[in-house]
């Protein structure tokens, strides 16, 4: 079983089962007039309690929890992980860690100061997330180490003995500066 669904951008309205992508035409030889890959490239995920709404960047949609849990359990998946989108610490969760948005250019247009948070599947037990920082001798980093369970939807902290360690994890994801 597949768990985790790589994306460049989000879900779409469109998309309940992943077969519906393996049907696809290809070559694609205009997204913009398809509707599915569109939101695939475009959408963004949305703290507001929805299912989906239109975007504000004109094309793609926002893509709330519900729709989240609800493509994941669909599909027997544990996890997203997306790009598309800059954040500060170069990774961050959404919708309870069932997402995780990684970026991987730091210093974006040379004005947004950003880390890149890069991310390494392991095994499903283990997946390692690093935000690293640009520094005149190369990168400086911060990491911390996430799984996914049997049975559970999203990332939980690796298990270790100190509970610090857990804590600690959990802020990493959703700390936004």
């Amino acid at each position: 079983m597949d768990s985790i669904f790589c994306v460049h951008s989000g879900l779409s309205p469109s998309l309940i089962k992943l077969r519906t992508l393996e049907e696809l035409s290809r070559p694609l030889p205009n997204y913009i007039n398809l509707p599915l890959v569109s939101d695939l490239v475009w959408s963004d995920p949305t703290d507001d309690n929805i299912e989906f709404a239109a975007n504000q960047r004109g094309s793609g949609v926002l893509f709330g929890n519900s729709s989240v849990t609800r493509f994941l359990e669909s599909n027997s998946l544990q996890l997203i992980v997306r790009g598309h989108q800059c954040n500060q610490n170069g990774v961050h969760s959404f919708a309870k860690t069932q997402v995780v948005t990684v970026f991987s250019c730091s210093d974006y247009s040379g004005i947004e100061k950003n880390k890149c948070g890069p991310l390494q599947v392991k095994t499903l037990n283990e997946i390692n997330i690093y935000s690293l920082t640009k520094s005149g001798s190369g990168f400086l980093q911060d990491s911390v180490r996430m799984m996914l369970t049997p049975g559970h939807i999203g990332l939980e902290p690796y298990r270790m003995k100190k509970s610090s360690s857990q804590t600690r994890a959990m802020t990493f994801l959703t700390t936004t500066t």
